[in-house]
């Protein structure tokens, strides 16, 4: 029995490598709920250490200022008032976050 979160690591990891191999500078996955932020954060050995430097999962906006190197100000208005970790998660099948506009 494989745990869902290692077959969505080894998807992520192919996605990437067809995707975005030296296109993407930093990826930033948010709102993540912590708990998963740190299961994540273990599970991530088995993607290659090039990949891994450039994703990042975080729950906070903190975090994503620390990961892309943003102030506050800098980020757009509609990430201002993200739910907290038990919101995303009470009664969620998906979570979709667009990008751009």
């Amino acid at each position: 029995i494989r745990l869902p979160l290692t077959s969505f690591l080894q998807e992520f990891t192919k996605v990437m490598k067809e995707n975005y191999p030296e296109r993407a500078h930093k990826i930033v996955m948010y709102p993540v709920p912590r708990i998963i932020v740190a299961l994540v954060q273990t599970m991530m050995v088995v993607i290659p250490e090039k990949t891994r430097q450039k994703v990042s999962f975080v729950s906070s906006l903190e975090g994503v200022c620390e990961e892309t190197g943003l102030s506050m100000d800098m980020l757009p208005d509609e990430m201002a008032g993200t739910p907290a970790d038990f919101e995303v998660l009470r009664g969620a099948i998906a979570l979709e976050i667009a990008a751009g506009g």
